[in-house]
């Protein structure tokens, strides 16, 4: 069936029937939905050899969620088995917050309708950006505490130094530390953190795009201040400045910043680890 990709992990896999009239209903009247088998178990009442339970669930480059058939165990039921549909757009206050289970064929049609649904361009912009930002947030956090925890021994003494001359008695600078402020590593260190904190503060203000190759390889910009999302066929379909930036970090190390360029990170966006590219707007800054 059109839709359903195995992999080479399940290519031998027969489909739980349940879960293939499940999808055979969805594709039939969604027909933009691609489902990738994911997990294949031995469900004891369908037969003795493995079959897919579970898909996830993709439209183009998004992930919606996942579609899957399990045997579960409850008191008052004993052993059942029931369709359990995943969506970051199910939320629940009890249980499993984002899946909703039911042994309906009906049920689980419609709520894969309601659910299984693209996020409108705007939206999907916010959750990248909400994304990258946690992850800069995070490594601004640890650039800073590093800087602060590296700094507290030069302060105290800078400050003890300060009391001691206004009693009339100044007290020896040591110079272990004197050597240490001015070594190369802890130049190295505040510059490190300097530009961590100006490229997060570049991604604060929304300054520049997001770039991605996504699942369809196509090179994909996310415009932080149009709010628009845009498919090129390569590098050189973006603008000369962007194509620079673009090129030096693929070279950098993921959580390398860049002083106006930007930083690549590893960020999961629907449920999918993506490796983005973070470009701030302007002219390559050139450094010798």
């Amino acid at each position: 069936m059109s839709g359903i990709y195995k992999g080479e992990k399940f290519k031998d896999n027969e489909v739980c029937p349940e879960l293939e009239t499940l999808v055979q209903h969805l594709f039939s009247v969604m027909p933009n939905l691609e489902f990738y088998a994911t997990n294949a178990v031995n469900l004891g009442s369908i037969g003795d050899a493995r079959k897919i339970n579970v898909f996830d669930v993709f439209s183009g480059d998004q992930k919606l969620g996942a579609v899957s058939w399990y045997e579960s165990y409850s008191r008052s039921k004993g052993h059942y088995f029931s369709y359990r549909i995943y969506s970051k757009k199910i939320r629940k206050e009890r249980g499993d917050a984002h899946i909703k289970m039911t042994g309906s064929l009906k049920s689980a049609l419609k709520i894969a309708g309601e659910v299984f649904v693209k996020d409108a361009p705007n939206v999907l912009v916010e959750k990248f950006y909400e994304a990258i930002r946690s992850e800069m947030s995070g490594l601004v956090y640890h650039a800073s505490n590093d800087m602060q925890h590296r700094c507290k021994p030069f302060l105290q003494t800078a400050f003890d130094y300060t009391v001691s001359v206004i009693k009339g008695s100044p007290i020896p600078i040591d110079t272990k530390l004197l050597q240490e402020v001015t070594s190369p590593r802890f130049e190295e260190m505040q510059n490190t953190c300097r530009i961590v904190e100006l490229v997060g503060e570049n991604l604060k203000s929304r300054d520049g795009v997001i770039v991605y190759v996504d699942r369809e390889e196509k090179l994909t910009v996310v415009d932080l201040q149009a709010h628009t999302i845009s498919k090129l066929e390569s590098t050189y379909d973006l603008p000369k400045n962007y194509q620079e930036k673009f090129t030096i970090l693929k070279v950098m190390e993921d959580n390398q910043p860049v002083e106006g360029t930007g930083i690549k990170m590893k960020v999961s966006v629907n449920d999918m680890k993506l490796q983005l590219f973070y470009l701030v707007s302007g002219d390559v800054i050139i450094t010798h």
